[in-house]
């Protein structure tokens, strides 16, 4: 009895921590204060701290339109699905979850909320395509207490 209930148990962590060869890998990066150019500089362009990693966890949904959101306060969303896979970036702020082919929306948690700060011209909330093979890369800028 005890070994059905081991090889059920190992059956559905298999389920449940299924491998593909596909999915996203990415950075998560936190930028906060004045990002304005200084006036009277000699060079125009921004001089400021350039972002750093962060460790947080990574909300990934199947793809999420801003019109079927019910909660959302500018770049912070609360969503009432269960997302398909919750990850978490290192210190550095990198991260990668595997996944199948398909389109997907990113969120960073917050304590505000779920945080994402672009959008698609369809209103496709932080989307990112997974093809068949392969990681998409992407870069998310927690920039909430940046000015810009």
């Amino acid at each position: 009895m005890k070994l059905l209930i081991f090889t059920v148990f190992l059956s559905l962590m298999a389920c449940k921590t299924q491998q593909y060869t596909s999915g996203i890998e990415g950075v998560i990066l936190w930028q906060e204060g004045n990002q304005m150019p200084m006036v009277g500089q000699e060079n125009t362009t921004i001089q400021t701290a350039q972002p750093k990693g962060i460790e947080r966890e990574v909300y990934i949904f199947n793809a999420l339109n801003a019109k079927d959101i019910q909660a959302r306060k500018g770049t912070f969303y609360q969503i009432q699905e269960e997302p398909l896979l919750i990850v978490k970036s290192k210190k550095d702020g990198s991260f990668k979850a595997s996944l199948p082919a398909g389109t997907y929306s990113v969120f960073v948690k917050e304590a505000q909320g779920l945080f994402a700060n672009r959008m698609n011209g369809n209103g496709t909330i932080n989307p990112v395509t997974v093809k068949e093979k392969g990681y998409t890369p992407i870069r998310i800028v927690v920039n909430y207490m940046a000015a810009y």
